[in-house]
């Protein structure tokens, strides 16, 4: 019994140390450790863990029960470790010797009374260098011990609230070097630092911290950089800094300081970074920096300044950087910087100067930037940067600068007082701003500088750009020209694509350009295409024109050239208008409505152009006579309408191109067909509304005017004297004779051809039939088929290209195939190509028995089918034979379209409709068909008549 209850007491015992053995491997199995030999393949055992190498680091991310954190490891060196989710709890991670750990939002759920025990939470030991921060608004409450154990850190950055700032919080930190504290202190304790006479780097911003106690730094005499900006000082006094013997660097900037005291930095020998910017000091004693002989930045910007002692900078010899900006200074001492010949960076932007002395900048010849950018300059010095000759940046925009006399090609003729500022400047400037000012002219300083990459001249009064304007020497830079006065610009293509070296870009647009011939070549140059190298290129995609009137509103890339014009006075006729347009080199002369009564001598305003535009339109002009050619003979376009010419000279207007008479009282066709037959030039005339005599003399001329109407844009409605549609007119309309001659001599004749008749009817009938047909007599005795046997065709047919479809497919297969066997004459397939079209069109309409014409909507529109339709139609009437065959396809619509001379004929002629059931019967009784003749055989195809063997009549 006993040894059974041995027994079982051991096997409990057994399995209780089994037990705790599995407890603890799985605790172990929990904690991730990070030492200088771990590598991802040992984090990644750990199964909520991702992990990355880097050179010289391991990045792990883990998530321990939504307690998130990332990590960057760098050996047994340093640690970051940033926390994000619920608070940590103690055994999670442990990095174990890290000289360096960085914190980041890392909370915990046992509150840590000290930041020993916070970091043991970590595993961590033997830190040199702590940097504690929260993102969030977090204020903790540090006790006189939170920092005890860190005898040996040199390096500590708290940012988050303290609530509590104990004077002993620091005490064990003796060897402190480094010491950031943002953490919205309001004060600071007198003895807070006694015992950190390491520190050389202190940096307190972005606190309130209203004073600073007297004797705050007395054991810092180490100190390097001190950083008190973004606080709420008010006033330094003269013992605040007086143990800071060793500073180099000093920022109090972003502070409401009022106030420094005369002597606040004489103990700082060593000082060369001081920043007062954002202040609101109104003046600085006249000796606050002296002895601060190796200064080599200072920032004074952002304060109430209004003047600046004389001697302020005086023997700063080291000093690199000065920042004036954002004050209220109205003027400078000339001598400010007279020993500051090292420094390369002037900022006095934002102020109110008005002038600055002309030796200002005379001892800085290092000087590299410059900026005098918001004051109230008007002018500049000539000699303002003799002494500165590496000037690079320089920023002059949102002043009031102009230069008179600063345009110029040739330095060496100038006059000293006409000597450009930027002359001495200009091998190395490369940046130039004057945007914003009253510049009214290009500097030849600027565009002789290689160097120059970018000049900002937008915002002034520029009021012209010329060719020489963009020679600047330098490649690759850019020109702002936007938002001036430029209303003219010219250059030349030449010059605008030479060289192969890279190119500027001039940025024009927002400028009222004066779009006349001025800017011709320029509006060339952009609508230029093809492969051209442009060595200059332009923004004008917002550049638009404003005058003339003809031109405002467009965007200059789009206007028409020949409506670029120039007035001129010079050598124009008395009460007339002159412009020049230099795309063509031509002269337009206007005269319109100025109550002439003779043509204009334009003898010397023609001199020096090769065309001239003549523009007479409403005077009272009769005549055309002139003594000489008066200039006439370059006139290409010609104007006259309005007028009340009677007659024309066909050798003045042997140049013209264009010509417009209509609305005046010429009656005559003489010269006018003289002009349309002699000359080669003219291509367009305008004649309508002019009284002409259509009589039986010019019948000749109507012909001409009547096949040339392809060049009368208007002769549809050119009409006769008497009113007559002058395209109407037959040779019987105009050619008629007395009716009682014409009814005697018509007795007569038929007496005498009945007399003969009845002497030869019998005997030499077929014999007479064959002399009238040979001998082209008495034709209506003779069929049809005789008169026409010499035609090349059955049919002409008329048509517009829209209805080609149903002519091509329908129309011309059925006339040519059986029953009709039609021989048609298709313009598409016969006329012969590169030959007028109007001498086609008479030569098929006189070799084809038969015009049809496919009458539809659009062939009413038709300018070439209306002739068309005009020529058969006068060739029928001449041979009073109906030769024209009307076909009606689709609707026609509106009546008032239809041309009166078509309409006259629909009204008294037979048309066919397509689509009428008899349409294919109709057209085949109206095409030309044999009749036979008693004793006449008619053989078409060898054009030739024989006597048939009887004499039946079939």
């Amino acid at each position: 019994m006993n040894v059974n209850v041995q027994l079982s007491d051991h096997i409990g015992l057994l399995l209780l140390w089994n037990a705790l053995l599995l407890r603890i491997v799985i605790c172990a199995n929990a904690m991730l450790t990070i030492n200088e030999n771990s590598t991802c393949a040992d984090v990644m055992d750990y199964e909520k863990c991702n992990c990355s190498i880097g050179i010289t680091s391991l990045f792990v991310k883990c998530n321990v029960s939504d307690s998130i954190f990332e990590g960057r490891f760098t050996r047994n060196k340093s640690a970051s470790i940033e926390c994000s989710g619920k608070p940590m709890e103690n055994g999670t991670l442990n990095i174990g010797m890290r000289s360096s750990v960085q914190l980041r939002n890392c909370e915990y759920f046992s509150k840590p009374k000290s930041l020993r025990q916070m970091l043991d939470i970590f595993g961590s030991s033997n830190e040199r260098s702590i940097d504690i921060k929260f993102d969030k608004y977090t204020i903790m409450d540090l006790s006189d011990n939170y920092f005890q154990g860190f005898r040996d850190l040199t390096t500590l950055r708290l940012d988050f609230g303290i609530e509590n700032l104990p004077t002993s919080l620091f005490k064990e930190l003796t060897m402190l070097e480094r010491l950031t504290l943002t953490a919205q202190l309001k004060k600071l304790p007198n003895d807070l630092l006694i015992n950190q006479n390491q520190l050389v780097e202190l940096i307190l911003k972005n606190n309130r911290i209203e004073e600073i106690p007297f004797d705050f730094f007395r054991h810092q005499n180490n100190l390097i950089h001190l950083d008190l900006s973004a606080n709420r000082l008010q006033s330094i006094a003269e013992i605040t800094f007086a143990n800071l013997t060793s500073l180099i660097h000093l920022d109090m900037s972003h502070n409401a300081i009022q106030s420094v005291h005369a002597n606040a930095f004489h103990n700082m020998q060593k000082l060369k970074y001081l920043s007062l910017k954002s202040n609101e000091l109104t003046h600085v004693p006249p000796t606050l920096l002296k002895g601060l002989t190796l200064l080599a930045n200072l920032d004074l910007s952002a304060n109430q300044l209004r003047l600046l002692p004389p001697d302020l900078l005086r023997n700063h010899t080291q000093l690199f950087r000065s920042d004036l900006s954002k004050n209220d200074i109205e003027t400078l001492p000339e001598m400010l910087f007279e020993t500051n010949a090292a420094l390369q960076y002037v900022n006095i932007s934002h102020n109110s100067l008005i002038t600055l002395p002309s030796k200002l900048f005379h001892t800085l010849q290092k000087l590299i930037s410059l900026d005098l950018s918001n004051n109230q300059l008007s002018s500049l010095d000539p000699d303002i940067f003799e002494q500165s000759p590496y000037v690079i940046f320089l920023y002059l925009q949102n002043n009031h600068l102009w230069f008179a006399g600063s345009l110029y090609r040739n330095e060496h003729d100038l006059e000293e007082s006409s000597f450009s500022p930027f002359w001495p400047i200009r091998m190395q400037l490369r940046e130039l701003n004057l945007r914003n000012n009253s510049i009214d002219r290009v500097d030849i300083a600027w565009i002789e500088s290689p160097e120059l990459k970018k000049l900002d001249l937008s915002y002034n009064k520029l009021s012209k750009f010329d060719n020489d304007d963009f020679k600047f020497r330098s490649n690759e830079m850019v020109v702002d020209l936007e938002f001036n006065q430029i209303a003219m610009l010219s250059l030349m293509a030449m010059d605008a694509t030479k060289g192969s070296d890279g190119f500027n870009l001039f940025k024009l647009n927002h400028n009222p350009l004066n779009c006349d011939c001025q800017v011709t070549s320029f509006v060339q140059f952009l609508q230029m295409t093809g492969h051209v190298y442009r060595r200059w290129r332009f923004t004008v995609d917002h550049l638009r024109c404003v005058e003339p009137d003809l031109n405002r509103g467009i965007n200059v890339v789009k206007v028409n050239v020949a409506n670029l014009l120039c007035k001129i006075d010079e050598h124009c006729p008395e009460r007339c208008s002159c412009f020049v347009r230099k795309s063509n080199e031509s002269v337009l002369v206007n005269c319109e409505q100025k109550n002439l009564t003779k043509l204009p001598n334009l003898t010397n305003v023609s001199l020096n152009f090769n065309d001239v535009e003549l523009y007479l339109k409403n005077n009272s002009i009769k005549s055309f006579d002139l003594p000489t050619s008066c200039g006439y003979e370059k006139v290409k376009k010609f104007d006259a309408s309005y007028n009340q010419f009677q007659n024309l000279s066909s050798d003045l207007l042997l140049g013209v191109k264009i010509l417009d008479i209509s609305n005046n009282n010429l009656s005559s066709f003489i010269e006018l067909t003289n002009l349309l037959n002699n000359s080669r030039q003219l291509s367009s005339v305008k004649l309508s509304s002019n009284p002409w005599q259509c009589d039986c003399p010019s019948i000749d001329h109507l012909r001409v005017i009547q096949t040339t109407s392809d060049r009368i844009e208007d002769s549809k409605y050119m009409r006769c004297s008497d009113g007559r549609d002058l395209n109407l007119l037959t040779v019987s309309d105009v050619c008629h004779v007395d009716v009682i001659t014409t009814i005697i001599i018509s007795m007569c004749l038929v007496i005498i051809l009945i007399l003969l008749i009845t002497f030869v009817a019998y005997a030499y009938q077929i014999e007479i039939k064959i002399w009238l047909f040979t001998n082209n007599l008495c034709l209506r005795l003779v069929t049809e088929e005789e008169i026409d046997k010499d035609k090349l065709y059955d049919a002409f047919v008329s048509y517009c290209h829209q209805d080609e479809e149903f002519v091509s497919s329908t129309l011309v297969p059925r006339l040519e195939t059986a029953p009709m066997n039609l021989k048609v004459c298709w313009h598409m397939r016969d006329w012969n190509p590169g030959e007028v079209i109007t001498t086609q069109i008479v030569h098929s309409i006189e070799n084809s028995r038969r015009t049809i014409v496919v009458l539809s909507r659009d062939f009413l529109e038709s300018s070439w089918g209306q002739l068309e339709f005009r020529t058969a139609h006068v060739s029928s009437m001449a041979e009073k034979r109906v030769r024209v065959i009307i076909i009606i396809y689709g609707d026609l619509g509106d009546e008032d379209r239809i041309d009166s001379e078509m309409k006259a004929y629909l009204k008294t002629n037979t048309y066919i409709k397509w689509g009428d059931p008899w349409f294919w019967q109709k057209l085949r009784y109206a095409m030309p068909h044999p009749a036979r003749v008693k004793g006449v055989r008619w053989y078409r195809e060898r054009n030739r008549v024989d006597i048939a063997p009887t004499v039946e009549v079939n």
